[in-house]
This record gives C-alpha cells, structure tokens and sequence, in this order.
C-alpha cells in the first residue's frame, strides 16, 4: 500500500481510500483469498463466493437427461420444483423445466413411435409419451 497525497492507493488494483484503516479492509476482503476452490484451486474472500464457484463445477458434472430419467419423471411427479428433479438426475433445472414444458400439451394417439435412439430431449419425452399412447399435440 502506498500513501498518496489524495490518500491511500491499493497497489493491486489502484483503488483509492481516504486513510489506511479502510485500505486494509479493502485489501482483506478483495484481494485476500481465504477459501480456495479444491477442484481449480481459485481463492475467494467469503466462503459465499466460494459456494457459487463450486456450483459452476457442479453443474458442468451434470450429464444430458436419459429417457428413463424422462420416464422415472412422468411417472412420479407428485408436484415437485424442478430443482428437486434436477438435483435427483444430476442434470440441469432447465432440462427438468423443458420436460414440463413438452408434456403439458399431449393427446392421446394410436401412433406407435418406431424404435429410435433419442438424442434431443423432445426426441426423448416424444418416446416415453409413445409407450403410454400419447404424443404431444401439433
């Protein structure tokens, strides 16, 4: 830290203080890293800060919904928030609220979808949808 005549600077990132005693604050709580990441090794001030990082590697593990997950899904919703689907499949919130999304609009059907390998979630709700004769409406 440096005096200054205006005050007192932060040799780290140029940000002024009018005394020494707010300096230091500043340079504990921006530029001290208390809390690393143990996956990246990236240092944060507050372990708050470090909570949301490790959600960022949380959800970068989460994989692509299966269409037993899809199925598991339709069976068993009993009015539960995305975030308790996600977090049971290890996939994102927004996959689980694209599923709610599809299925909110079926009619019955006679089609039989012929046997395929589902790769785009629409795809994969539209093959559970077929097994209990129902697809969504056009």
């Amino acid at each position: 830290m440096t005096s200054e005549e205006t005050g007192f600077k932060c040799d780290e990132c140029g940000k002024e203080f009018n005394d020494s005693i707010n300096l230091n604050r500043h340079i504990k709580q921006a530029h001290k890293d208390k809390f690393k990441c143990s996956i990246c090794g990236k240092g944060f001030s507050s372990k708050l800060g470090l909570a949301g990082h490790l959600q960022k590697h949380e959800a970068k593990k989460r994989k692509a919904i299966t269409v037993s997950q899809i199925e598991d899904l339709i069976n068993n919703y009993n009015g539960e928030p995305a975030s308790h689907w996600a977090h049971t499949f290890k996939v994102t919130t927004s996959q689980i609220n694209k599923v709610f999304n599809l299925i909110k609009n079926v009619e019955k059907t006679d089609d039989i979808m012929p046997p395929l390998l589902p790769r785009t979630i629409e795809e994969k709700v539209a093959l559970v949808l077929s097994r209990k004769g129902l697809k969504i409406k056009s």
